[in-house]
């Protein structure tokens, strides 16, 4: 079987193509919260620099440093479980078209090769 068959739009379920926009999602929440933290870190050094700093801003920041933190701890989660649990499918389904491929291979070609299988 061609690797095309894995590529088809039509041979994809709706429960699958419903996972890729989340997968993407979450993808894009990681990487834009990633972006945000260095940006809050240079407002906050340019605030203490500048001498206005109060505790109320330490708060925020401090709030906001916990809030981004978990947001991309979160969405890097799922994004891992979601691609690591496609590859892992993919490799069980390429395993067993390997699998069945060598199965039907001639004994001849098994004494030939001088492999087992």
């Amino acid at each position: 079987m061609p690797l095309e068959v894995f590529f088809t739009p039509e041979r994809i379920p709706q429960r699958t193509q419903t996972l890729l926009y989340y997968r993407h999602f979450s993808l894009l929440v990681t990487n834009s919260a990633q972006l945000v933290i260095p940006k809050l870190m240079g407002r906050f050094t340019d605030l203490i620099a500048t001498g206005e700093f109060t505790r109320r801003d330490l708060i925020i920041f401090i709030g906001a440093m916990i809030g981004l933190s978990i947001v991309v701890a979160a969405f890097r989660y799922l994004w891992r479980i979601h691609i690591m649990g496609t590859s892992r499918k993919m490799e069980y389904t390429l395993r067993n078209m390997l699998f069945g491929h060598l199965q039907g291979l001639d004994t001849e070609f098994s004494i030939a090769t001088k492999r087992v299988i």
